[in-house]
């Protein structure tokens, strides 16, 4: 009986979804390695081992350990600012929806043993790397500042808000939000807020940020 030709695995570049999740796994182990060792302490090829791949593939995704760090950043920015429609996206939802779940998201990411180790290692170390201070600070906060901003604009235009100035109003709001429960959380002098917790805490940050911003 003649046998089964046997099927030779296929070559060439991994699928989409497989790089998609290779590059989160890179990531996961950068965050676990900074957070766990400081900036100037860890190492690429400690976070290819956490993320059992090789050095090479850091280099050749990221090109180094501050750009690997700021994609690492990036991405958990990027989770927080995601529920911000851009006004050229078309009609926005209403301003408190869109306030409220991105505020939800981003108390229930920057509330974890993990983050609160970075923003220690970033202060910690900025005076030995003050590229890392504005790398850390442009990938996180500074990327959502403008956002934020826009929409603010885009309700104000609709008349959902009153007249004010949109980048002002948002740092007052961001500073809500990092403000002394956060403090207090990093300095592990509280746990973390549970998910009813971050929930309640955000809705009651935009409902009075709101309330100051109704249309006269």
């Amino acid at each position: 009986m003649k046998k089964p030709a046997q099927t030779r695995p296929r070559s060439g570049r991994p699928k989409k979804g497989s790089e998609l999740a290779r590059r989160d796994a890179i990531l996961d182990a950068a965050l676990a390695e900074f957070a766990a060792r400081g900036y100037g302490a860890a190492t690429l090829d400690g976070i290819a081992r956490r993320a059992r791949t090789a050095k090479r593939t850091l280099y050749e995704t990221f090109g180094g350990k501050e750009k690997l760090f700021q994609a690492a950043v990036s991405r958990v920015s990027g989770t927080v600012i995601a529920p911000l429609v851009a006004p050229q996206a078309g009609e926005m939802p209403p301003l408190r929806d869109m306030l409220t779940q991105a505020a939800v998201i981003a108390i229930s990411t920057i509330y974890t043993a993990e983050k609160a180790a970075i923003y220690r290692m970033v202060v910690g170390e900025a005076p030995a790397f003050p590229d890392l201070a504005a790398n850390f600070y442009a990938a996180g906060v500074g990327s959502a500042i403008p956002r934020i901003a826009a929409a603010l604009k885009h309700a104000m235009a609709r008349g959902e808000i009153c007249d004010c100035d949109p980048l002002a109003e948002t740092k007052r709001l961001v500073s809500m939000f990092i403000g002394e429960p956060h403090l207090r959380f990093v300095l592990g002098l509280d746990p973390a807020p549970t998910k009813a917790q971050a929930r309640k805490r955000a809705e009651g940050i935009v409902d009075f940020f709101l309330r100051a911003l109704r249309p006269r």
